[in-house]
């Protein structure tokens, strides 16, 4: 029997909102949103967005309040810098978070999910054909995060395209807004999705995927993380942006062969997002028929003494080279500048 549930928006509703629902389906039985963790109840998923310990992203007061319900999952996004403070996972049955880590693969109570798409993804009854798009790639977003400069060093020289490329925190700096990102996108033949601000996983990549586009991500020698996170696949991946150069130039041109890998692209990515649903209600389910106390016991990397550094070393598994040198220059200058 399908178990249903409250999702409960812990302080508001967030980006993710669309892509949670997708994968919860048919599990949810209302939402709430509980802008000061007012609602607790059994059967619920608490949904927090934190990007700073969760020590300081959750009440107290909540916590305290769970301990005597029953049936309490906690859904964990925009934890993109592992801030810490997953000792605060005990306090529930269950959780789900985005952004995988090795720490986490061992630990029966927590699922890693993908982190999908953002709000404002259209609902699309059919694509475009590749031979009827306008771009052969496109970019819209910060051009100096990561590894981005070095993207659009490779890549500008092909044509036609669409960039639009701005500095964040630049005064008069403005997104596109996403009506028009996703026109762009609908208009796109490959999607350069190179790494965000601190991992290399992106809403991008998942919103490429639903417009139809061919994204080109990034791998690490040392760490392929979407194959880690979504199993084998057949999205384009490079260790350098030199090679998607390569690449693009010589799919391009050959649209039978094009056409073939959007197909095999899309035929994955139907799939997965089935697979990861099934996963997803699977999991939870399981998780309120049991309600086992395992996770209560469960160790926690982020009380160690040693957690500082094995959340630098985790990080530092997505940078390559020069995103890296990017990273640090600031705070270095800023050091210089005071001697």
């Amino acid at each position: 029997m399908t178990k249903s549930v409250n999702l409960v928006w812990a302080s508001q509703v967030l980006e993710e909102s669309n892509w949670l629902r997708h994968l919860l389906g048919p599990l949810i039985q209302c939402e709430v949103l509980a802008e000061q963790f007012e609602f607790v109840r059994p059967d619920s998923l608490f949904v927090v967005s934190a990007n700073k310990n969760l020590h300081r992203s959750i009440p107290p007061s909540f916590l305290a309040r769970l301990a005597d319900v029953r049936g309490k999952g906690l859904i964990h996004v925009g934890d993109e810098y592992f801030a810490g403070g997953y000792d605060v996972y005990r306090k529930f049955d269950f959780v789900l978070r985005t952004h995988h880590a090795a720490w986490f693969e061992n630990i029966p109570e927590v699922l890693t999910i993908p982190l999908g798409w953002a709000e404002g993804m259209p609902r699309r009854s059919t694509l475009m054909p590749l031979g009827n798009r306008k771009f052969i790639w496109s970019f819209v977003g910060n051009q100096k995060a990561s590894s981005r400069p070095e993207m659009l060093r490779e890549l500008l020289e092909i044509k036609p395209q669409f960039v639009y490329a701005y500095q964040a925190g630049v005064a008069g700096a403005q997104q596109l807004p996403r009506s028009e990102y996703h026109a762009i996108l609908d208009n796109t033949l490959f999607a350069p999705c190179p790494m965000g601000n601190a991992m290399l996983e992106t809403w991008r990549f998942y919103e490429a995927l639903e417009a139809g586009c061919i994204p080109i991500i990034e791998a690490r020698p040392w760490m392929h993380y979407h194959e880690r996170l979504l199993g084998p696949n057949p999205v384009p991946t490079v260790y350098c942006w030199a090679q998607a150069r390569n690449l693009i130039n010589g799919l391009a041109e050959d649209r039978e062969k094009l056409n073939a890998l959007q197909q095999h692209i899309l035929s994955w990515w139907t799939q997965c997002k089935e697979s990861f649903q099934l996963k997803v209600n699977q999991f939870i389910n399981e998780k309120f028929e049991t309600l086992d106390v395992k996770l209560s016991t469960r160790r926690f990397p982020s009380t160690s003494p040693l957690w500082p550094i094995r959340r630098m070393i985790e990080l530092l598994r997505h940078q390559s080279g020069m995103s890296l040198f990017r990273r640090l220059k600031r705070p270095l200058a800023r050091l210089v500048a005071r001697h």
